[in-house]
């Protein structure tokens, strides 16, 4: 639930919502330590902490358990954005994925599709402004950060 609430728009603390996610995933790996979600899960929290080699490790051991789970579309957007159109086919509501899909749209020159999704993001989770997704990104460089919100922006999510 932290994370479908950091992702969506919902969390007013997103930082706090991404560290009770990763203690709910180590405590179920304490029970069940081949779940891959469960490593996945720990590994994405630890990332966005900013913990990135423990993050890394823990997503490695995700696809080590379930190598079909492992998407590398980095810089393919083409890629990137049919990875997002599969994972948004089983979940429609997880607006952060669909904000993704439209940087990759952006990547690919296709503003008509990535201002569709920024539209309907923005209708659906108003509180899903560029401001919340830089908080979200803070682990990440100032690079990655400014890339996407150039992309984000000129699609048209407002900063706040």
């Amino acid at each position: 639930m932290d994370f479908h609430s950091c992702f969506n728009g919902w969390s007013i603390e997103p930082i706090e919502a991404f560290r009770r996610a990763g203690d709910e995933a180590r405590a179920g790996l304490c029970g069940h330590d081949r779940e891959a979600s469960l490593h996945s899960a720990l590994g994405l929290a630890e990332t966005y902490l900013g913990n990135l080699q423990t993050g890394l490790g823990c997503l490695w051991r995700a696809i080590a358990l379930n190598p079909n789970d492992a998407e590398y579309a980095g810089g393919n957007y083409n890629a990137a954005t049919a990875s997002f159109d599969r994972f948004l086919m089983v979940l429609p509501e997880y607006h952060g994925a669909r904000l993704l899909r439209a940087a990759s749209y952006m990547g690919m020159g296709d503003l008509e599709s990535a201002r569709k999704d920024v539209s309907f993001v923005s209708r659906e989770s108003p509180r899903l402004t560029g401001e919340y997704v830089d908080r979200l990104q803070q682990a990440r460089g100032p690079e990655f950060r400014n890339n996407l919100w150039s992309r984000l922006s000129a699609a048209g999510l407002p900063w706040k």
